[in-house]
């Protein structure tokens, strides 16, 4: 057994939880990181806890979020090999923002962390205003001389090493079994959406892209299952939002962007993959029929939009 890893795959979610449990709990950690997220700070404030798995609807997710004192947060990206999502350190300032509009804090950092071959390969780390490295963590935690900071660092090593062998996806049943019992579902009932049979998918696996024979290739359909909601996705129009906020305000949708695309979006329950497909099956219903209503729309939403933007 001594010759066996401790833990078969070390995933994004057990760096999240190992690192959400240490803002909450050690105050030499909190302190740590707001000195290297406010190198020009004389003090450290106390961090007021840290919260994991943060959305806002039409910006997406901040993996962590750590809250101090003096009204500043933290919003923490956290990547071991999966490719980042388009836009996201943008996505992430955008949230920071957002943030401040709602007086939910006054300032903010926006942060990656990820080993330290990530961070040199992944251009996007760079529209961070701050990245760390696991090693960089893990010289941080080499000053506690116990058990528990030794297999700390121990799990963080294993992610290093998981990245430097390359990203290999770790499929979860639950969530495949639930993608096919969708897959299934549309391709009985709504034919029409061009839904793809899927293979294994990871558990964090939520959005479903239909691919419609007669979709344009600068319109997406796609279904945000934990998001809750069903997105037409136009790119390239964002800088004219106003105006198509006039043309189709008698449409019963909402219109954000989403980088440079606008979607114009249905909310929808949220569904939980791992609560299984058959107690859910109205609400994949319910998701479906307004993909479907948008897609019969397409072609009047593009004629509206056309004209708005003349």
């Amino acid at each position: 057994m001594k010759e066996l890893n401790k833990i078969e795959a070390v995933s994004e979610r057990d760096i999240d939880l190992l690192i959400l449990e240490e803002f909450n709990v050690s105050t030499d950690f909190q302190r740590w990181f707001y000195q290297l997220s406010n190198p020009q700070a004389k003090h450290s404030p106390n961090c007021l806890g840290a919260w994991h798995s943060v959305t806002e609807p039409d910006l997406g997710e901040s993996d962590l979020i750590a809250m101090y004192s003096n009204s500043h947060a933290v919003l923490i990206e956290n990547k071991i090999d999966a490719v980042a999502q388009p836009n996201q350190a943008k996505r992430y300032h955008l949230r920071g923002e957002r943030g401040i509009e709602k007086d939910l804090w006054q300032s903010f950092t926006t942060c990656m962390i990820a080993p330290q071959l990530y961070l040199e390969k992944e251009k996007d780390s760079q529209g961070y205003d701050l990245t760390i490295s696991y090693e960089r963590i893990i010289e941080h935690f080499e000053s506690y001389d116990d058990k528990r900071y030794s297999y700390r660092k121990y799990i963080i090593q294993e992610a290093i090493e998981q990245n430097r062998r390359g990203y290999q996806l770790i499929p979860d049943q639950k969530v495949s079994k639930f993608w096919l019992k969708y897959w299934e579902l549309a391709s009985v009932k709504y034919p029409q959406l061009g839904m793809r049979q899927p293979g294994l998918k990871p558990s964090k696996s939520s959005f479903v892209y239909f691919q419609p024979a007669e979709l344009e290739k600068d319109f997406r359909l796609v279904h945000k299952m934990e998001h809750g909601s069903v997105d037409l996705q136009i790119s390239g129009i964002s800088s004219h939002l106003p105006e198509i906020e006039e043309g189709l305000a008698d449409l019963d949708m909402l219109l954000v962007p989403v980088g440079k695309s606008i979607a114009i979006r249905f909310e929808t329950p949220v569904i939980n993959m791992a609560s299984g497909f058959e107690s859910q099956i109205d609400k994949v219903e319910r998701a479906l029929n307004k993909a479907l209503r948008l897609l019969m729309m397409k072609d009047e939403i593009r004629k509206r939009i056309e004209a708005s933007t003349l």
